[in-house]
């Protein structure tokens, strides 16, 4: 419980209103439900199992307070974009397989895992939570179509996930360079 938790609301957080979301309900539209969902899996097994045996790995050579410290590191980095304007629509994407990839590898969720991976060492546990996370934070846009974006204040709840992941970042932070 020390990584799957924590790695499921971060990640459900960070991916509020993000562009994976944006891509899924835009694929959404184009495209069945089932076959949205089955890649976004895949993809997000992908990208987030990488992270969290890459995370684990490392983190046997961090002291406690430094997997702290990356961990703090992980939410503020996550939150921080957040802030800034929200993107133009995406449009449907051609290559779904290719899209999804693209926008899982290389995002705050995968560098949320990691930090969480390194500081739990429990990578499996890791991985679970933020696929559970990306899964959570997609099935509104994929389940709800047409009436997602104007249903929900997305906005609104963007900058709300934004500044808890920035407290939680900072105060991680804080508590790991012994500030407090």
């Amino acid at each position: 419980m020390d990584a799957i938790l924590p790695a499921m609301l971060a990640v459900l957080l960070a991916e509020t209103g993000g562009k994976t979301q944006g891509l899924v309900h835009a694929a959404g539209l184009a495209r069945p439900e089932l076959p949205v969902l089955g890649v976004l899996l895949l993809t997000t097994l992908t990208g987030l199992g990488v992270a969290a045996f890459g995370g684990s790995a490392i983190g046997h050579l961090l002291t406690p307070d430094a997997r702290a410290l990356l961990a703090g590191m992980a939410l503020v980095f996550a939150g921080a974009p957040m802030l800034l304007p929200h993107r133009k629509p995406i449009a449907p994407p051609r290559h779904l397989v290719l899209a999804l990839a693209k926008s899982q590898f290389g995002d705050a969720s995968q560098f949320i895992v990691f930090a969480i991976a390194a500081r739990a060492d429990t990578p499996v546990l890791a991985a679970m939570g933020g696929v559970f996370g990306v899964t959570a934070a997609m099935l509104p846009p994929l389940l709800m179509g047409k009436a997602w974006p104007g249903k929900m204040p997305l906005n609104l709840m963007r900058v709300m996930a934004a500044i808890l992941l920035l407290v939680a970042g900072i105060w991680m932070g804080i508590g790991a360079l012994r500030l407090i």
